[in-house]
């Protein structure tokens, strides 16, 4: 998630710049460039606060270690 995500995110926030500055004197292009770096925003912070909630109910639940919490999604088994 946090290698696809931000080049994502960044490739698509530079598009919705490069449609405001070209957009010149037409509204639809505006709003469409404004549409496109408002869905951006809104998606990261869909994206972040789903992982955030995930990780806080993992690492409440025991599930999961606190020192470890960033590497939750990977599965690892000890055998002893």
């Amino acid at each position: 998630m946090f290698k696809l995500v931000p080049p994502v995110a960044i490739v698509m926030l530079i598009i919705g710049g490069i449609m405001y500055f070209f957009a010149g004197a037409s509204p639809q292009a505006l709003s469409q460039a404004k549409s496109i770096i408002t869905s951006v925003a809104i998606g990261l912070a869909i994206i972040f606060c789903a992982w955030i909630i995930v990780n806080t109910i993992l690492v409440q639940s025991g599930i999961v270690k606190a020192e470890s919490v960033l590497k939750w999604y990977e599965i690892s088994c000890e055998v002893k």
